[in-house]
């Protein structure tokens, strides 16, 4: 085993990765860097105050804000239903994932992929591409 297969590229962990959901493509940061628990307590701080420690069905609300403000950088191929383009911003974010009817599935999505280390692989070798393909 080549140890290229686990690099992951800084860069993407930074600016996101694109992940696919449905037809939409949603660039996501990486979660469990310093940053990012740095944002996550900010935030569970501002809905929860300094001192009062969320319970286990507050991490919902929790990961909307975290998705809405800090984990998701841009999205393309994202339309309402009735088929016009969303633009991304961090209002149109907010807008998504604080609505309650995303937060069990496409929040999920998107919190789960930007824990999976393979969505910020950084590949230097053709030889690591082929042992992901045996894979």
């Amino acid at each position: 085993m080549t140890l290229g297969l686990f690099r992951e590229d800084l860069q993407m962990q930074k600016d996101g990765a694109p992940i696919k959901a449905g037809d939409s493509t949603f660039y996501v940061k990486r979660s469990g860097t310093k940053e990012y628990y740095e944002k996550r307590r900010s935030i569970t701080q501002k809905l929860f105050g300094l001192y009062l420690q969320p319970k286990q069905e507050d991490e919902i609300k929790i990961n909307a804000y975290v998705l809405a403000e800090y984990l998701v950088t841009g999205w393309d191929d994202v339309f309402t239903e009735d088929g016009d383009a969303v633009d991304y911003s961090i209002q149109a974010a907010k807008e998504i994932f604080l609505d309650e009817e995303y937060q069990l599935s496409l929040n999920a999505i998107l919190i789960n992929s930007s824990w999976d280390f393979g969505n910020y692989l950084k590949l230097k070798m053709d030889e690591d591409l082929q042992e992901l393909k045996k894979k």
